[in-house]
């Protein structure tokens, strides 16, 4: 058999390899732009970070667990503030000599038990899948709780997800059930109020004596949050303020960071493809078209 062929291929692979990732780029870390990627800084939100160490008070001040809701529509920074907070309020309660740890979760697509697993496998990361039910995990992890004196604050996002498919028994569980109630905290995160319908009325009560609205960002505010992007992820000069304007005008019409982001994103690589090494307006336009038809 002949494998000349095979080793041309993988040397023309290794010349284009080669050829390609040594070009000069527009972007220099375009992970920045990620919806994964959690900035250091919250442009745009200090207000609401306030406000929402105002509501953790008792927690971060005496460890006496809370129960907090944020709601608003697409793209207004719901996720990343509450990661922000659970990553920050650790180190707080840490520099006050306590030990809090937080999860997040997204509970779209998940169970209720596979909650709960993943929340027992941040203490206990070998814990097989199967072997007990929903109430002698949720048991077992305030037991390690409790027995270590560790408190812990859960980020549930899209919980109108779990409440809608699953019913309200472990938000009811997580947050109402004596000794489970003074270990565990609940920062919930849901686009609206709809779901709380689905909740008994002293749940119900609790999320709306606590609950913090996050509206859509400004014009200004977008520009900025886009500056602050670009810094980290563009060569500079690759991204001019008319062009960074451009799609924040454009995100502004909802409010919709994760819009602006996504369109910069996606006109880097468009210009990229054509061999431009600056960012115009007209590749936002083209962007704007292929993402928002």
């Amino acid at each position: 058999m002949d494998f000349s062929s095979g080793r041309k291929k993988e040397k023309v692979f290794e010349e284009i390899f080669r050829e390609e990732l040594g070009k000069g780029s527009i972007f220099t870390d375009p992970g920045k732009l990620s919806p994964d990627y959690l900035p250091s800084k919250l442009v745009g939100r200090e207000e609401e970070s306030r406000r929402l160490v105002s509501l953790f008070r008792p927690l971060l001040e005496g460890g006496i667990p809370c129960r907090v809701l944020i709601t608003g529509r697409i793209g207004v920074g719901k996720t990343a503030l509450s990661r922000r907070f659970g990553m920050e309020a650790e180190r707080e309660m840490g520099r006050r000599g306590r030990k809090l740890f937080h999860l997040y979760l997204n509970c779209r697509g998940r169970t209720p038990y596979s909650l709960l697993l993943e929340a027992v496998r941040k203490f206990f990361p070998t814990w097989p899948e199967r072997g007990v039910g929903k109430g002698e995990l949720l048991s077992m992890l305030v037991e390690h709780l409790k027995h270590h004196s560790l408190s812990l604050l859960l980020i549930l996002d899209e919980v109108d997800y779990l409440v809608e498919r699953h019913g309200p028994d472990l938000l009811y569980s997580l947050s109402r059930a004596g000794e489970t109630a003074s270990r565990i905290s609940l920062l919930s995160i849901s686009r609206a109020l709809r779901f709380l319908g689905g909740l008994d009325e002293p749940t119900k009560a609790t999320f709306l004596g606590h609950h913090l609205e996050l509206p859509p960002y400004t014009k200004e505010q977008l520009v900025e949050i886009l500056k602050a992007r670009r810094e980290e992820a563009f060569r500079r000069g690759a991204l001019p303020d008319e062009t960074l304007e451009l799609a924040a005008e454009m995100a502004s019409r909802t409010g919709d960071a994760r819009m602006g982001i996504e369109l910069l994103l996606r006109a880097g690589m468009l210009a990229e493809g054509q061999g431009s090494k600056t960012v115009l307006p007209e590749h936002v336009r083209a962007a704007r078209a292929f993402l928002y038809p």
